[in-house]
């Protein structure tokens, strides 16, 4: 699996470890094959109050299912 933040290997402090691990453990779970990170979570010179993520490889018919998980 390809993370990115924008790449989210280098988000480390810009969203929580626990955040990062849960968006990370059903990205795998699946099969994802890209998460993106975008938007004000990160930056570290700004707060942010959501995390936005984009995903490549999630068929269509998970992402409801992927969505609740990751909430």
């Amino acid at each position: 699996m390809n993370i990115k933040r924008g790449l989210m290997k280098e988000a480390t402090g810009v969203i929580s470890e626990k955040d990062k691990e849960i968006i990370i453990k059903y990205a795998k779970k699946y099969k994802v094959s890209s998460v993106i990170l975008f938007g004000s979570s990160t930056r570290k010179d700004r707060e942010s109050n959501d995390i936005d993520i984009g995903v490549k490889g999630l068929e269509p018919g998970l992402f409801f299912d992927f969505l609740c998980r990751i909430i």
